[in-house]
């Protein structure tokens, strides 16, 4: 063993002499208390007023940090959900409408898959009821002249021209 006359003295020990400790009531300020969680916010206050409940100062110390780190994460994890579960409704709500269109583009797309065809078998049928209108007028029966010809009027317009909403 050396010799204590051998160790060095320290030209600046960094303490003035000043330093006081800590009184038990000074662990967390008082005004912070009332922005914790219940339980933290009772540990908190134990700790401060009585830290050899929790086996001396700095065990209470530790044990205080440790318990508002858990209450600061907790805290960052809420805030984290409540945006998650904002922008999932914000989702939900953009999908709901992305699948309304798809039902509504769909169904259009099996319609429109037979409207040419229709439209051009009912110009076929109504250019052929103006020809039989026409024969029929030659022939001087009039009564069917006039129901041929309205009929095929009415499916060469309906052939012709295009149907509302189509092109949407």
């Amino acid at each position: 063993m050396q010799d204590p006359i051998d160790i060095p003295v320290p030209t600046d020990s960094g303490g003035d002499g000043t330093q006081l400790p800590a009184l038990p009531g000074e662990l967390v300020l008082e005004k912070e208390l009332g922005q914790m969680a219940p339980l933290t916010r009772h540990i908190v206050g134990v700790a401060s007023r009585k830290p050899t409940s929790f086996g001396g100062p700095v065990a209470a110390e530790i044990f205080v940090g440790a318990t508002l780190q858990m209450a600061e994460d907790l805290k960052d994890q809420k805030s984290e959900n409540k945006n998650l579960r904002e922008k999932i409704e914000t989702l939900s709500e953009q999908l709901r409408i992305a699948n309304e269109r798809n039902v509504l583009l769909t169904e259009r797309l099996r319609a429109g898959r037979y409207t040419p065809t229709i439209k051009s078998t009912s110009t076929l049928i109504g250019t052929t009821l103006v020809g039989v209108a026409i024969e029929t007028y030659k022939a001087n029966q009039n009564a069917i002249t006039i129901i041929l010809a309205i009929a095929g009027l009415i499916a060469i317009a309906y052939g012709l021209f295009p149907v509302k909403g189509a092109a949407e």
